[in-house]
Order: structure tokens, then C-alpha cells, then sequence
């Protein structure tokens, strides 16, 4: 994801610097490298789960008495195409009468996607080769 810097002016040990998530990785969802500070993705993301995580970064050095540094940073999870829609009803079926006009609506599907923008938007068609029904592709 992406590599912690941190400067101390001390020399040896007391200079020596230790990086840690100290809060907001509730799921372990990433981790810190303790050496380098590279904080990497080690959990699942899904942003439908949740779409932000505010990650308390400390460094830590290795004097007497120790000291220590802390910010929040802020992830934002963005969105993919990683949910199919779903229709409101499981099973359809319904009747039409054989005078029905041509054009007449005789039923209305509805069906929902989890993602986002772009990824949310929802199209219909009929599969099967047919002259006898159409169908509003949005």
C-alpha cells in the first residue's frame, strides 16, 4: 500500500526506529513491516464491508526513555465490479392473455447491485431468439 518515513537525529540504539499499527486495523486487515515501516495488505477488502479504515501508524525508538510518534492514516477502499445483481424475486411467473396488445407492459423486473457508480448500474435483456416480447434494457 505504501512505506512509512521516519527521522530520528539520535545516534545508535537511541535512534534506532520501530514502526506499529497501534489502532484501527480491527479486522487485520494490513500490516506494518516493524524495520522498513512498508505497510502491505494482508486481510480481504471488500468495500461493500467497509469502505474506510483510519490506521494509527506509531514509530517508536529504542532510547531510554523511549519516544514515540503516532498519525492517523486514511484508507479509502475503492469499488470493483465484484457483486452480480440480484432480482427482488426469485422465482417469476405470470399470465397474459392471448389479446393482449402489442407493447402493452405486463410485468416489471427490478433487480439491485451492491457496487458502486459505473459498476451499480443494472441492464436486462431476453436471452432466448423471441419477436413476441421485448424488453427496456434499463
Amino acid at each position: 500500500v505504501m512505506k512509512v518515513k521516519a527521522v530520528d537525529r539520535d545516534l545508535g540504539y537511541n535512534g534506532k526506529l520501530i514502526f506499529g499499527i497501534t489502532a484501527g486495523d480491527v479486522d487485520s486487515t494490513f500490516s506494518i513491516n516493524q524495520d522498513t515501516g512498508d505497510i502491505r495488505v494482508t486481510g480481504h477488502l471488500d468495500r461493500e464491508r467497509r469502505e474506510r479504515y483510519y490506521l494509527n501508524i506509531t514509530v517508536f525508538d529504542l532510547g531510554k526513555p523511549q519516544l514515540s510518534c503516532s498519525r492517523v492514516l486514511s484508507i479509502f477502499v475503492l469499488d470493483v465490479n465484484d457483486n452480480a445483481p440480484v432480482f427482488d424475486k426469485a422465482v417469476v411467473s405470470f399470465k397474459v392473455k392471448e389479446d393482449t396488445l402489442s407493447g402493452t407492459e405486463i410485468f416489471c423486473f427490478k433487480a439491485t447491485d451492491n457496487d458502486l457508480g459505473e459498476n451499480s448500474h443494472v441492464w436486462y435483456q431476453i436471452v432466448t431468439d423471441t419477436k413476441d416480447f421485448q424488453i427496456d434494457s434499463r
